[in-house]
């Protein structure tokens, strides 16, 4: 019994020596598959100042997982900069800016177009721009207007609009397509001054 205890015990070693670096190389070639489409992915954010260089792409696996975590951190630190940077600057502008979803419905305001028209953020969101139409502006203005935005072009104009007083008001409006990375129209911002 103690010889064949012996031997289960050789066998379980001489199975673990055998199986160990299959386990080591399948786990590797796992981790560096994966790495390696963290890679790819990186590369497609268009960020064209980080490139992999040839001996990450050779030695991708647990040492370089690091390496690769860290520019990740530094590339979402970049972006939020970048973010950030833009949100104030719309927020900020001298401009009344509103983004709306592809129907006209308002997903944004900024803190002039508040001031411009009398309504807050709060009230806009989620309602059609036409809550700033007086029914003074022709009605083959708008069917231009959104003729010309709905086929991905720019439009500008004069509208007649009211503001939540019910004043009437002159803007000049340019208004843009924003389309998504697959080309498809995924909001429109407008732009407008008080003429």
């Amino acid at each position: 019994k103690v010889l064949l205890g012996l031997a289960s015990v050789a066998i379980f070693f001489a199975t673990m020596i055998f199986l160990f670096p299959i386990a080591l190389f399948l786990t590797r070639h796992t981790v560096s598959r994966s790495i390696n489409a963290l890679v790819a992915d990186i590369e497609e954010t268009g960020d064209k100042d980080w490139q992999p260089s040839e001996e990450f792409q050779k030695t991708a696996g647990f040492s370089s997982l690091g390496k690769l975590f860290k520019r990740l951190a530094e590339l979402i630190r970049h972006r939020d900069h970048l973010v950030q940077v833009l949100s104030t600057a719309v927020q900020q502008s001298p401009l009344a800016i509103v983004i709306t979803d592809p129907q006209g419905q308002v997903s944004y305001v900024n803190s002039a177009l508040e001031e411009l028209t009398g309504y807050k953020a709060e009230e806009l969101a989620g309602q059609q721009t036409n809550i700033f139409q007086s029914g003074y502006t022709d009605q083959a203005i708008y069917q231009e207007l959104w003729q010309a935005i709905s086929e991905g072009k720019i439009w500008k104009g004069e509208l007649l609009n009211r503001t939540k007083t019910g004043a009437l008001s002159w803007e000049a409006v340019v208004i843009s397509p924003i389309f998504s990375p697959s080309g498809e129209i995924s909001n429109y911002v407008a732009t407008k001054r008080d003429i």
